[in-house]
């Protein structure tokens, strides 16, 4: 990842330690597949199976909203050609934009 994005992650993953929340489960990443490209990134989108949740360390239970429900989502992300190979730039998350087969 490249800033602001890895910025915004380093926050959210802070704020976690800080509330005392873990995150369990797995994460089925799809089919990934090229949607657009474009002199600034190329976008690359995938209907996910977003089992990882987060829990209340202190009672191991779901923490309250989305954050602790599995879920479908599409995963729309830019990635940014750098000197160090591809990374990730920006991500979109929605959820109900996923045809559940």
């Amino acid at each position: 990842m490249v800033s602001p994005l890895l910025d915004n992650v380093r926050a959210n993953l802070a704020q976690l330690r800080a509330e005392g929340d873990i995150a369990k489960g797995r994460t089925d990443w799809g089919h990934p597949h090229i949607t657009a490209r474009g002199p600034t990134g190329t976008e690359v989108a995938s209907c996910i199976h977003d089992a990882e949740i987060g829990i209340v360390a202190k009672t191991g239970k779901p923490v309250p909203g989305v954050a602790g429900q599995a879920a479908y989502e599409l995963v729309t992300s830019v990635m940014q050609l750098t000197s160090n190979g591809w990374k990730q730039a920006d991500q979109t998350v929605e959820a109900d934009k996923c045809a559940i087969s």
